[in-house]
């Protein structure tokens, strides 16, 4: 496939900012386990990472806010182990 991403892609959170669920844009070039674990501005993980084996192509990652609490969260994506992006991610009231 000519459609086929060239390169690993890591999109800006949407809706940014957020009142709750963000969605991150994904594009892999070939086969991979992914990663996106979420952090808040102390380095704490908050919830469970969402682990998923996918097939190259474009993708949707969707974050579940576990409370909507307003702050700044850093979404962390890791590609086959390795760390590929960080995007801020803003939740409001």
């Amino acid at each position: 496939g000519g459609d086929l991403p060239r390169e690993i892609a890591f999109g800006l959170p949407a809706p940014s900012p957020s009142r709750g669920d963000v969605t991150f844009a994904l594009a892999l070039p070939a086969k991979a386990e992914v990663r996106l674990a979420v952090f808040d501005v102390a380095g704490r993980e908050i919830g469970d990472p969402l682990t998923l084996n996918l097939e190259a192509g474009h993708h949707q990652l969707r974050w579940k806010s576990l409370d909507g609490r307003p702050g700044v969260y850093f979404g962390v994506l890791e590609v086959n182990g390795a760390v590929q992006g960080k995007r801020r991610i803003v939740l409001v009231r």
